[in-house]
C-alpha cells in the first residue's frame, strides 16, 4: 500500500530543510474529501491548509531523523497522506523504529505548541471531550477552528497512526520488534496482529458510522492477510 504515484505536471515541488518535497494533486483531493462535514468555505480552506501543514510536519519528522543517520531521504504527499522515503538498508532495527517514531513525535510536538500557546494567552478550547487551558475560550472563530483543527490532526491523527496496523507507523513498529523478537517467525506474527486490529478497527468504523474509517482500515487488514497467504511481507523501503 506505500507507494509513490506516478509524477503529474499540476505536482507540488519544492524544498524543506534542503529535503526534497513533492505534493501531487491527489492529496488535496482527499484532505477536501476528509472535510465533509466542514460545511463553511472558510472553514474548509483552514482545514485543507491544517491537514498540509501536520502531514508534512508528520513527514517532516521521519526524514529529519532519517537524515540524521545519513540517509538522503525525499518527501511525497499524495492521497494516502505522506510517505517519507530513503534507500534501503544500513540502518539498525532500534534506528528505524527511532525514525518511525519521529513522525507521530513531530506532530504531538506540534500540537504541544499549539497548547501552549493557547494557555500563554489564557484562553481555553474543548478536545476530545475535555477542557485545554483554565481561561475564556476563543472567541474569534477562524482562529478557534485553526486551533481545533490542528489539535485535532496532530493528537488524534498521530495516535491512531501509531496502532499495530500495517503500514501506519505503528504497524511497522510492531513489525520490526517482532522479528527482533523472533527472526523466524515475526514477520507472520506482525502480520496477524495487523489483521486483527485494523479488523477490529474497521469494525469500529462501521459501528460508529465512519466509514472512511471502515474502509481504510478494512483494505489495511486484507493487505497484511493477503502478504499472510502469499508469504509475503517485506519492507517497503
Amino acid at each position: 500500500m506505500l507507494f509513490e504515484p506516478s509524477r503529474s505536471p499540476y505536482d507540488l515541488n519544492f524544498r524543506l530543510f534542503d529535503i526534497p518535497v513533492r505534493v501531487h494533486w491527489s492529496f488535496w483531493l482527499v484532505a477536501l474529501l476528509f472535510g465533509m462535514n466542514v460545511q463553511e468555505p472558510g472553514a474548509l480552506m483552514i482545514w485543507v491548509a491544517v491537514v498540509f501543514v501536520s502531514v508534512l510536519a508528520h513527514e517532516l519528522g521521519h526524514a529529519l531523523v532519517a537524515r540524521y543517520y545519513r540517509r538522503q531521504p525525499w518527501i511525497t504527499l499524495y492521497s494516502l497522506g505522506g510517505l517519507a522515503s530513503y534507500r534501503a538498508g544500513g540502518l539498525s532495527a532500534r534506528q528505524e523504529i527511532a525514525v518511525l517514531l519521529a513522525g507521530p513525535g513531530a506532530g504531538f510536538l506540534l500540537a504541544g505548541i499549539v497548547i501552549a500557546i493557547v494557555a500563554a494567552t489564557q484562553h481555553s478550547i474543548g478536545l476530545f471531550g475535555y477542557q485545554i487551558g483554565s481561561g475564556p475560550s476563543i472567541d474569534n472563530e477562524r482562529l478557534w477552528e485553526l486551533v481545533s483543527f490542528l489539535l485535532f490532526v496532530n493528537i488524534g491523527w498521530g495516535v491512531i497512526n501509531l496502532f499495530p496496523v500495517y503500514p501506519l507507523d505503528g504497524g511497522q513498529i510492531a513489525r520490526h520488534i517482532f522479528i527482533s523478537l523472533d527472526s523466524w517467525r515475526g514477520l507472520r506474527q506482525s502480520l496477524w496482529l495487523s489483521v486483527l486490529a485494523g479488523g477490529l478497527l474497521a469494525v469500529f468504523g462501521l459501528i460508529s458510522g465512519q466509514i472512511y474509517m471502515t474502509i481504510l482500515f478494512g483494505m489495511m487488514a486484507f493487505n497484511s492477510y493477503q502478504q499472510l497467504q502469499g508469504g509475503s511481507g517485506s519492507s517497503p523501503w
